[in-house]
């Protein structure tokens, strides 16, 4: 495909100008040589959204191709349609700024949302997010609605994370995202943006790509502006535009100026040898006639890097803002500015980018020097005048110090890649003997590794411990680089980084209290985990007497692990509350470690299902309002987690998928992990054998990369798909460590009750007797040590029968089970107890137990489940017939209760945010239950649902 787009708008030919005075917008036409049509293929993109669906399409093109000529020419055409268009560009310095171009872009659907918010050292990025996603949806409750953005490779790192965000949110809206973008690595851009765009592209978004013109193209463009056939000394000069149509016009529009074009009997030819070699020979000779203030006043510009105002060059330059009036008058009439809003900015990109690099390096410096001062007395943020500082060479002083260190503070909780690069930027810039050197490294080792770039933080910090710190320093250090290798999943890093800095002398308490709270969560991992119950309570003891409260409750968290782990449950509990009180009186940090994660899962395995799930609900509102994205696919996992010992395993579905997006949305692989294991047992409950291997080959991937997991989150659901297929030998091999990890480590057995009875099963088809007596007897063990916790009576009771083949033990455990929650748990009880009837003769006992786990097989969706209790029923001489109604109604009966709420409250006109209120659900998990809805029911909108929940209700009145 090839495609000229002349950069323009015109109004004229060049031709009718060779002569005269040609006006820069002259061009506004569009010449296309090629069958595809890239402006024809975005009208139907936006075309489709009208059935309700969203989309996103990528352009992509070198500088000056014909991306911005494209986005304008449709914006010009989209306003004359029923939709709603929002077209922005992103300009260089946005990078810096957390949101700037997605609140630029949007602000007039979310007034509220103004830049002045981002002036807060603790903005809320997630709290943004959600804002801005709400404030969309409500807009396309009633027209459609189109985003451009244009040079989208500028945009920030809070902007790349919301459009991951954002556009996966919005695929059931009438939404169309159209963004721009340099390919490949674009100098100064970041590249999260990149990385973000390109997971859109992976995720399924358009991509459409610009190439430069070829021979055939370049001559007809040439034709086309001049009205004249061109000969080969036109060719010749305008093949170095190399295809670039901005180029091309630019040369064209010299030669003009200089009066070295000339059209004879239908011809144009160039005249002279004075030849423009390069584009910025181009461009200086459009100036030649111009005053010098011009010139200066395109250097402020190209320095102020982003539309800029008049006072603002005026400043930079030392002169009034009046002064310079006939210098802009001029400027824009020659087509290097153009009037944006009450700002000027450059015409194109390439053309400030050209001042920009013809400037020397001393006054490049001198002038970003002057403007970091400038842009402070107009009000703008000091991050902005931090990347001045930066760009200057070396801030010099304890005043740019300042200056950079509170643009860092302003923007690490939103944008930590960004606070990051301007930390390292620092660093390369002060003495090596500078007394706040160590500290810097400490907070750029913790951003780099929040952000993701673990690597590069671990790089950074060795370099500053081969190069020694004193304990204090090494400490602080520490701290920061432990906390975000745990993120990470690192923890074997963790330990050790965190061991050395603890054994030595001088380390300050409070620092210590903190080592000692990561160094606990990263040990729990180990088989043993005294040595993580001993760090936890040596963390929350110094913490609260030093008044390190968030070691405390991070601390306490990881004693409640491990008294999960040795099966003190009440005990567990009893942590998980006092740190959730903690950090409930002291706020802050405290409360950002999000303790109810660990007290909703110990209520969990005590069978306290209500306040566990009341507990989840309240902490993940408290989470979007803190704004800490690290806990939110924490949340999905634990209500996974939640939904399976209830036996929902639809919901458990929707939820860890919930926390899997939300863990590629935010780069966070730490959770992966066990999201993915989790989901393969629900794969093996559905009797999708084929999805679970899918699952747990993305898994094992992901720990062949360094990221550490629990014992439980990756052999257990390998062991469940080997037993699926009846590889039992396989099964038992995965489950080594777990067998000799009894009866000292519970939490297999704590976390899922059916563990105790598959274990036993497992081991006796292997063949392996004394590992089943083993799994029984632990099983034992765990209930004992906890008689008020009835669901584990019958657990013990299950793996014994199973063990010892007694059908009295088996009946017990049916009866214990009663009284449970644990529907799945209570059904797999019933089979077996079943089994053990019909062996003993007992075929009437044997039916009604088989009846009653079916019936809670099918409300749990466990379909292999099911298919096996219904061949056992089969064989017993049972055979069901079920009543086929229409295909539709049929469609219908597979969506789960929690689909179905959805699914009508969006047909009553509610959004996803809106839906997620009403349910106490996340907006993610109500995206996962409406994706699971299109696909059983073969829609892809919410107009096209909406249609089909009220044909369904009018049928089935």
């Amino acid at each position: 495909m090839t495609v000229v787009y002349l950069p323009g708008p015109p109004a004229h030919r060049l031709s009718d100008h060779v002569n005269g005075d040609l006006g820069l917008r002259s061009l506004q036409k569009m010449a296309l040589i090629g069958r595809d049509y890239p402006l024809g293929e975005l009208r139907a993109a936006f075309a489709s959204t009208a059935g309700g669906a969203g989309g996103c399409v990528v352009i992509e093109g070198p500088a000056g191709i014909g991306k911005s000529r494209l986005l304008e020419s449709l914006a010009v055409e989209a306003s004359t349609w029923d939709a709603a268009v929002v077209a922005g560009k992103a300009a260089q310095l946005d990078r810096v700024m957390p949101l700037a171009t997605m609140l630029g872009l949007l602000r007039k659907h979310a007034p509220e949302l103004r830049p002045g918010v981002l002036g807060d050292t603790d903005v809320n990025g997630l709290w943004l997010v959600d804002q801005l996603c709400s404030r969309i949806e409500g807009c396309v409750q009633h027209r459609r609605l189109m985003v451009i953005l244009d040079d989208a490779h500028w945009a920030d790192e809070l902007t790349a994370q919301t459009l991951r965000m954002l556009i996966p949110a919005l695929a059931s809206s009438p939404v169309l995202w159209i963004l721009a973008r340099r390919p490949g690595p674009v100098h100064g851009s970041t590249q999260t943006v990149q990385e973000a765009l390109d997971w859109l592209i992976a995720e399924g978004a358009r991509q459409i790509r610009l190439d430069p013109l070829d021979d055939a193209a370049v001559a007809l463009l040439c034709e086309h502006a001049l009205g004249a056939t061109p000969d080969s000394s036109v060719l010749a000069l305008a093949a170095r535009s190399d295809g670039n149509p901005f180029l091309l016009w630019e040369l064209l529009t010299a030669l003009r100026d200089t009066g070295q074009l000339r059209v004879q009997g239908g011809r144009v030819s160039v005249l002279g040898d004075d030849l423009p070699s390069d584009f910025l020979a181009t461009v200086h000779r459009r100036l030649h006639n111009l005053s010098d203030r011009v010139g200066q006043l395109l250097d402020a510009g190209a320095v102020l890097g982003r539309p800029f105002t008049l006072h603002e060059a005026g400043g930079l330059l030392g002169c009034r803002a009046v002064d310079l009036v006939p210098a802009v008058t001029d400027a824009v009439a020659c087509g290097i500015l153009v009037t944006h809003g009450n700002e000027l900015a450059f015409r194109h990109e390439l053309l400030r980018e050209a001042f920009y690099n013809a400037l020397s390096y001393p006054v490049r410096s001198a002038l970003h020097r002057e403007a970091a001062t400038v842009v402070q007395e107009e009000g703008r943020s000091a991050v902005e005048a931090a990347e001045h500082l930066m760009l200057c060479g070396r801030p010099g002083n304890e005043r740019a110090k300042e200056v950079l260190g509170k643009a860092v503070r302003q923007i690490a909780s939103s944008a930590p890649g960004t606070a990051a690069d301007l930390t390292l930027r620092m660093l390369e810039l002060i003495d090596e003997h500078d007394a706040d050197r160590p500290q810097l490294i400490a907070d750029g080792v913790r951003l780099l590794a929040t952000a993701g770039r673990v690597e590069r933080a671990i790089e950074l910090g060795e370099q500053a411990l081969c190069a020694g710190l004193d304990a204090a320093s090494e400490g602080a250090l520490v701290v920061g680089l432990a906390e975000a290798l745990k993120h990470a999943g690192r923890h074997t890093a963790v330990v050790r980084y965190t061991g050395h800095a603890l054994s030595r002398e001088g380390v300050p308490d409070p620092t210590r209290a903190r080592l000692l709270a990561i160094r606990a969560h990263a040990l729990l991992d180990a088989r043993d985990l005294s040595e993580a119950d001993q760090a936890g309570m040596e963390a929350a003891e110094i913490g609260a007497r030093t008044g390190e409260h968030a070691a405390v409750v991070f601390g306490l968290a990881a004693c409640s692990v491990a008294a999960r782990s040795r099966g003190a449950l009440e005990e567990a509990v009893g942590h998980a509350r006092q740190a959730t009180l903690t950090a409930d009186l002291t706020g802050g940090e405290a409360a950002q470690r999000h303790p109810r994660l660990w007290l909703g899962e110990a209520l969990t395995e005590m069978d306290q299902f209500t306040e566990a799930d009341a507990v989840y609900e309240m902490g993940q509102r408290e989470a979007t309002q803190l704004g800490t994205a690290w806990s939110q696919p924490l949340w999905h996992y634990y209500r996974a987690q939640l939904r399976m010992a209830a036996g929902r395993i639809d919901d458990a579905n929707a939820e860890a998928e919930a926390g899997l997006r939300v863990c590629e949305q935010l780069a966070a692989r730490a959770l992966t992990v066990p999201l993915l294991g989790l989901l393969a047992q629900v794969a093996v409950h559905r009797d999708d054998v084929a999805k679970a291997c899918e699952h747990l080959d993305k898994a094992q991937a992901i720990v062949g990369q360094g990221v550490g997991c629990r014992l439980e989150d990756l052999s257990w659901p390998m062991a469940l798909r080997a037993e699926a297929v009846g590889e039992y030998d396989t099964a038992l091999a995965l489950l080594t460590e777990i067998y000799d990890g009894f009866p000292n480590r519970f939490l297999i057995l704590t976390q899922d009750p059916l563990a105790g009875a598959a274990l036993v099963r497992i081991a006796q088809r292997a063949g392996s007797p004394g590992q089943a007596k083993v799994a029984a007897s632990t099983m034992q063990l765990l209930a004992e040590r906890n008689p008020g916790v009835a669901f584990l009576a019958g657990a013990a009771a299950h793996a014994e029968g199973l063990l010892s083949g007694d059908l009295a033990t088996l009946r017990s455990a049916v009866q214990a089970y009663r009284s449970s929650p644990r529907t799945l748990a209570r059904a797999t009880v019933l089979e077996d107890t079943a089994r053990g009837e019909r062996a003993a003769g007992n075929r009437s006992a044997a039916v009604h137990l088989l009846r009653e786990a079916l019936a809670l097989y099918e409300s749990c969706g466990a379909r292999r489940n099911t298919n096996r209790v219904t061949k056992l029923l089969n064989r017993l001489g049972v055979h069901r017939t079920r009543a086929r109604g229409p295909r539709a109604s049929i469609l219908w009966d597979t969506l789960s209760e929690s689909e179905l709420r959805v699914a009508r409250l969006v047909a009553q006109g509610l959004t996803n945010r809106q839906v997620a209120a009403r349910l106490f659900l996340s907006p993610h998990t109500v995206d996962s239950h409406l994706r699971h809805s299109f696909t059983k029911l073969g829609v892809n909108s919410r107009v096209e649902l909406t249609r089909q929940v009220l044909t369904h209700d009018r049928d089935e009145d």
